[in-house]
Protein backbone atom coordinates (compact mmCIF):
# COMPACT_ATOMS: atom_id res chain seq x y z
CA UNK A 1 0.00 0.00 0.00
CA UNK A 2 3.14 2.61 0.30
CA UNK A 3 4.12 2.49 -2.75
CA UNK A 4 0.82 2.70 -3.87
CA UNK A 5 0.75 6.08 -1.72
CA UNK A 6 3.69 7.18 -3.10
CA UNK A 7 2.73 6.74 -6.54
CA UNK A 8 -0.35 8.99 -6.13
CA UNK A 9 2.35 11.67 -4.83
CA UNK A 10 0.17 11.17 -1.16
CA UNK A 11 1.24 10.56 2.17
CA UNK A 12 -0.59 8.52 4.49
CA UNK A 13 -2.35 11.84 5.90
CA UNK A 14 -3.59 12.58 2.51
CA UNK A 15 -4.88 8.49 2.12
CA UNK A 16 -7.21 9.48 5.51
CA UNK A 17 -8.58 12.43 4.09
CA UNK A 18 -9.57 10.41 1.28
CA UNK A 19 -10.57 7.77 2.38
CA UNK A 20 -12.23 9.90 5.91
CA UNK A 21 -10.29 8.26 8.44
CA UNK A 22 -8.27 8.85 10.71
CA UNK A 23 -4.46 9.11 10.35
CA UNK A 24 -3.90 6.91 13.02
CA UNK A 25 -5.99 4.67 11.49
CA UNK A 26 -4.05 4.60 8.27
CA UNK A 27 -0.70 4.28 10.25
CA UNK A 28 -1.85 1.45 12.30
CA UNK A 29 -2.89 -0.29 9.04
CA UNK A 30 0.36 0.73 7.59
CA UNK A 31 2.20 -0.90 10.46
CA UNK A 32 0.08 -3.97 10.20
CA UNK A 33 -1.04 -3.32 14.08
CA UNK A 34 -4.12 -3.15 12.99
CA UNK A 35 -5.21 -4.76 9.66
CA UNK A 36 -8.85 -4.94 9.25
CA UNK A 37 -11.16 -6.32 5.97
CA UNK A 38 -13.26 -3.09 6.65
CA UNK A 39 -10.26 -0.91 6.46
CA UNK A 40 -8.92 -2.52 3.84
CA UNK A 41 -11.61 -1.72 1.78
CA UNK A 42 -11.91 1.93 2.77
CA UNK A 43 -8.09 2.44 2.19
CA UNK A 44 -8.61 0.20 -0.96
CA UNK A 45 -11.39 2.53 -2.20
CA UNK A 46 -9.70 5.64 -1.79
CA UNK A 47 -6.70 4.40 -3.72
CA UNK A 48 -8.76 2.76 -6.77
CA UNK A 49 -7.25 -0.92 -5.93
CA UNK A 50 -8.84 -3.98 -4.87
CA UNK A 51 -9.04 -4.46 -1.51
CA UNK A 52 -7.77 -8.27 -1.77
CA UNK A 53 -4.51 -6.39 -2.84
CA UNK A 54 -4.05 -5.38 0.68
CA UNK A 55 -5.86 -8.20 2.95
CA UNK A 56 -3.31 -10.52 4.48
CA UNK A 57 -4.25 -14.27 5.26
CA UNK A 58 -3.47 -14.42 8.96
CA UNK A 59 -4.87 -17.89 8.87
CA UNK A 60 -1.33 -18.85 7.21
CA UNK A 61 0.54 -17.85 10.49
CA UNK A 62 1.30 -20.46 13.47
CA UNK A 63 0.22 -19.33 16.57
CA UNK A 64 2.91 -18.16 18.79
CA UNK A 65 3.56 -20.47 21.77
CA UNK A 66 5.24 -20.39 25.08
CA UNK A 67 8.65 -21.37 25.20
CA UNK A 68 9.25 -24.56 27.42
Amino acid sequence: MSRDITSLGWLPIDLARKAEVSHTAVNLFLSGMRQTPRMAKRLANALGKEPDNYLVDRSARKPKGRAA
